[in-house]
């Protein structure tokens, strides 16, 4: 959780440099699923979330995509 917390900090740090209002939430289980139900929860209008292009294992950016009403961003880094 204390790794957790740190990487949130980070990146609420670097949106206030930005001038972007953020908020920050640490949830538990799997992944794809909980991210689906917050957006659901908050009445999000728009999922943002990075693709680390895992070979080898499935894909949580790709199950977000599938499982989501809300429609989704995929950021990539070449």
């Amino acid at each position: 959780m204390a790794e957790a917390r740190r990487v949130i900090d980070h990146a609420l740090r670097g949106a206030a440099r930005a001038g972007v209002e953020a908020e920050g939430e640490i949830l538990e289980g799997s992944p794809p699923k909980r991210i689906v139900e917050f957006a659901r929860d908050r009445s999000a209008r728009l999922i943002v979330i990075g693709s680390r292009r895992r070979w080898l294992r499935r894909s949580v950016s790709c199950a977000i995509v599938r499982a989501s009403r809300t429609p989704v961003l995929v950021a990539r880094r070449d």
